[in-house]
């Protein structure tokens, strides 16, 4: 299930198996050895996203179990389609928990939880764990603007983009703003542990999810 966009010069992401001794060079590839996926990218957070995608559905945000997992009022688990927070261990014995897990599930509790949001789609709805795929749009109230959730974690530097094949929506507003949390060192992008990789460093890292640069032949 590896992923890659096919444009000069784009980042990729991708599903990678063990290497041989020679690895190729890549372009901005984003390696997921568990499981992985391309991305994409926006210029403006802080905001709702302009209106192109399906709205189908809303709700009061009443559980926050991670940087990209929340429960809303009606019992249903959402998954922040096209993003990857920081994880937590959620009770997985062994788990190491990723820096910056505890402040990325702060963030989203602070941006959303209590809040009234509508679900917005734009590729598969239902994951393997029975979780919706959805964009989160909180909506406008007399305090607080509207607000696009994912690109404001992404804007914050504490989400990395993940998308598949299946469910690219928004791609390139994501990766725009992933790029310029990064150039700007917030979040996740001031630490070692999420530093952009050399292609001759990504043997060592089997089995997680790492961005490498390097060029495409």
């Amino acid at each position: 299930m590896a992923e890659a966009r096919a444009a000069a010069g784009a980042r990729r992401r991708g599903m990678v198996a063990p290497m041989a001794d020679s690895v190729a060079p890549f372009r901005r590839w984003m390696l997921a050895l568990v499981v992985a996926a391309a991305a994409a990218a926006t210029a403006q957070a802080g905001r709702a996203a302009p209106c192109e995608l399906d709205r189908d559905g809303s709700g009061r945000v009443a559980t926050i179990v991670d940087g990209d997992t929340l429960f809303i009022d009606d019992g249903t688990e959402v998954r922040l389609v096209g993003i990857q927070a920081p994880k937590l261990a959620l009770g997985r014995a062994g788990f190491r928990v990723w820096p910056l897990a505890a402040e990325a599930r702060k963030t989203l509790e602070t941006l959303v939880l209590g809040a009234p949001v509508k679900l917005v789609y734009g590729g598969l709805r239902v994951d393997r764990h029975r979780r919706l795929l959805a964009h989160l749009e909180r909506e406008a109230t007399p305090r607080r603007a509207a607000l696009w959730v994912q690109g404001e974690m992404l804007r914050r530097g504490l989400a990395r983009v993940y998308t598949f094949p299946d469910n690219r929506s928004r791609a390139e507003r994501m990766l725009a703003l992933e790029r310029e949390a990064r150039a700007a060192r917030r979040g996740i992008w001031r630490l070692r542990f999420y530093r952009i990789l050399g292609p001759g460093e990504t043997r060592r890292y089997i089995g997680s999810f790492r961005l490498v640069e390097g060029k495409v032949l």
